[in-house]
């Protein structure tokens, strides 16, 4: 019991963002669409990743995908977060694209 409790408490990350505290299931430090190398392999070469904005950290993508300019998908994410996590990452992104549009912001076409 004891060693099955330590690998709960051992495979979850915490981050406080946006005034609300995102446990992780996972101790990833990679960016899940690159795998930490910051660029993508295509057909015509390589490309820089757009959810992690070519840096490779799991953080910084995740950062990146619910701040509301729309780069990045927040579904990557939603294996690593609990249902009421993910519910509440999806409302922070859309109150803070709402603000973006407000304030004039440039985003990314859909």
């Amino acid at each position: 019991m004891a060693k099955k409790r330590f690998l709960t408490l051992y495979n979850s990350m915490k981050i406080k963002l946006f005034e609300h505290t995102f446990i992780f299931k996972t101790k990833k430090k990679t960016c899940p669409q690159c795998n930490g190398k910051g660029f993508i392999d295509t057909d015509i070469g390589k490309d820089g990743c757009d959810l992690c904005f070519n840096t490779g950290i799991f953080i910084n993508a995740f950062k990146n995908s619910i701040d509301g300019m729309n780069y990045g998908n927040l579904f990557f994410f939603k294996k690593y977060l609990t249902a009421q996590d993910f519910e509440i990452a999806e409302k922070i992104n859309c109150s803070n694209r709402k603000k973006n549009k407000e304030q004039g912001h440039l985003t990314k076409l859909d």
